[in-house]
């Protein structure tokens, strides 16, 4: 008899334990329900078996509700979205100098109100309304293209800065999963709960995955090698650095990456890292607005000399009628000739002709503008180059596509992204109906179990009473 109630006492008390154990798990996941990177945890459990006999309820170890290959998309759209937000923002930046589509305000808006002013010019060559007209034109072109040049070398400064900053979250975020991965392979090692560990490891990854793409090998010891898009393989002592270097008016970058261990050089990781933030902060730094800035300086440098070219120095670089060589910074130096009087504008800048500087009807200069300075430009090889007019149109195209792209990319990402979240939060977030409805069995298996551990007290009690009772 004493045998039966010690076998139902002990079934009802490990009983106790679970149902208490499992209501602790449980009354965390709801408090943390709405804590970012907090995955719903569960208690394993098992029937305790005593030889062949079932003999109570075994607890065992605290798990995650985790989806990896959901975690793995999620991971790669926060990499895909942390690089769009900065192509966007970027050329977006850009792109506002051009001003709103069809308002007449872009760089190749500008450039055709020159011509027109010249048009206008020639029936009346005399005119000096026209003459300074034409003045003005020029120079609010020379605006916009400073404007544009200045816009862009702004955002050069601004991605140079955000790349510090990236960097220095980079860096923090490496930090956090070394030492968290060191205690996970610990705990491990030593058969403890490693669930929060894990959540914390991977909220410091998901802040990697928006900084560089990057792919994640968890190990069954708790370890992880982290590697780059690139072939390269970054330890978890990683830390890296910013190095600015300054060649005349040009600023670059580079990442440098440091491991602790003295036996490993520094390596120049520029090259090697894509995706993210980081990523496209590199290429927008490296590539893309240095393009555009190599497209304003050579447009400038069009623009300048097809008109010193019929004789009419109507753009200077603020300094000197000399072009610089390269044209390097010309877009943000071009202004309107400070020599330049209205009526050069029809007669030229040069030496002037005795046959037809002084005749009120004189055209030759305005002729020569309108059918040279605005064609295409013939080289000495016979290549035809697109006159300034196609090739401000071109920039403007151009720079307004990739704008439209990044935008229209970044909206599909994000999607995409809250897609994924949403998968991954129904699959490992708290759902507090789901756990409120967990929590109210346990309770009911509590007060049931604590009803049979009393119950078993009972017959004990009498047990012991009728045992007394007999003199036994």
């Amino acid at each position: 008899m004493s045998g039966s109630v010690n076998s139902i006492l002990s079934n009802a008390a490990s009983g106790l334990n679970a149902a208490q154990a499992g209501i602790t798990v449980i009354s965390n996941n709801i408090a943390n329900a709405g804590v970012t990177g907090y995955t719903a945890k569960n208690l394993d459990l098992s029937t305790f078996m005593a030889g062949s006999q079932a003999s109570g309820v075994r607890t065992g170890a605290v798990t995650r509700s985790v989806d990896a290959a959901v975690q793995a998309s999620l991971w790669s759209s926060a990499s895909a979205v942390g690089a769009l937000t900065v192509r966007s923002q970027v050329l977006n930046a850009v792109n506002a100098t051009q001003g709103t589509p069809g308002a007449g305000n872009s760089l190749a808006d500008a450039v055709s109100a020159l011509q027109s002013s010249f048009n206008l010019l020639q029936s009346q060559p005399s005119n000096m309304t026209q003459q300074q007209a034409v003045v003005t034109a020029a120079s609010t072109l020379a605006t916009t293209i400073n404007n544009t040049a200045n816009a862009v070398n702004s955002q050069i400064n601004g991605v140079q800065t955000q790349l510090v900053s990236a960097v220095s979250e980079l860096n923090s975020a490496m930090v956090t999963v070394q030492t968290t991965t060191q205690e996970l392979v610990g705990a491990v090692s030593a058969n403890q709960n490693t669930a929060d560990l894990e959540d914390q490891r991977d909220t410091a990854l998901q802040t990697l995955s928006s900084l560089l793409s990057l792919n994640y090998d968890k190990q069954a010891n708790g370890n992880i090698t982290i590697l780059g898009q690139n072939g390269l393989s970054i330890p978890l002592d990683s830390q890296f650095s910013v190095v600015t270097s300054v060649s005349g008016p040009s600023v670059s970058q580079s990442i440098t990456m440091q491991s602790s261990d003295p036996g490993i050089p520094q390596q120049n990781v520029t090259g090697l890292l894509s995706g993210g933030q980081i990523g496209e902060l590199i290429q927008q730094s490296d590539t893309t607005l240095p393009a555009y800035t190599a497209q304003l300086n050579a447009f400038s440098a069009s623009l300048a000399n097809q008109f010193s070219a019929v004789g009419l120095q109507l753009f200077t670089n603020g300094t000197s009628t000399t072009l610089p060589v390269n044209n390097v910074g010309l877009a943000s130096a071009i202004e309107v000739n400070p020599n330049v009087t209205p009526s050069m504008v029809r007669d030229g800048t040069g030496t002037p002709n005795a046959n037809t500087s002084n005749t009120a009807g004189f055209t030759g200069i305005i002729d020569a503008v309108l059918t040279t300075s605005f064609a295409p430009i013939v080289g000495p090889n016979g290549k035809t180059t697109p006159g300034v007019g196609d090739q401000a149109q071109a920039f403007v195209s151009q720079q307004s596509a990739d704008t439209a792209q990044a935008t229209s990319d970044l909206a599909s990402a994000t999607s995409y992204q809250t897609t994924v979240a949403s998968r991954f939060s129904d699959a490992s977030g708290v759902n507090v109906d789901n756990e409120m409805g967990l929590m109210i069995q346990l309770q009911n298996s509590y007060q049931a179990n604590a009803r049979v551990v009393q119950t078993a007290q009972a017959m004990f009690t009498t047990l012991l009473n009728a045992t007394t009772t007999n003199g036994l």
